[in-house]
């Protein structure tokens, strides 16, 4: 992920983790429910930032790269649909995350991600 990156707040519960990726519960995605909740694998280079205060909320935050939600079926325009109770065409799921721009390099998000 790199700095400016459209990015994506989500909450939830974290599952597991190795050392490269997070498996994440999302109960919240841009503070939109997210019912009934999603089970992902995030790889720690889509993630920029992660809290938990047991203290204060049971629940994890995440900040994820929008590019990484939209691969994964919940881009923006995805999550919006899903408070309104509407449907995305399926030319507009990723439409919101400009991730396929011609001559764009992705090398660096090559992550192997375990399942």
């Amino acid at each position: 992920m790199r700095p400016g990156d459209p990015v994506i707040t989500i909450r939830g519960a974290k599952l597991r983790e190795t050392g490269k990726a997070v498996q994440f519960e999302i109960h919240l995605a841009n503070e939109i429910k997210i019912d009934p909740p999603v089970t992902e694998w995030f790889p720690f280079s889509q993630i920029s930032k992660m809290t938990h205060d047991p203290k204060e909320d049971p629940e994890h935050t995440f900040i994820v790269s929008a590019w990484i939600m939209g691969v994964k079926g919940l881009s923006v325009a995805r999550i919006q649909a899903r408070k309104n109770k509407q449907t995305v065409p399926e030319d507009k799921i990723l439409s919101d995350v400009d991730w396929n721009e011609e001559g764009k390099d992705f090398s660096d998000l090559d992550d192997d991600i375990p399942f």
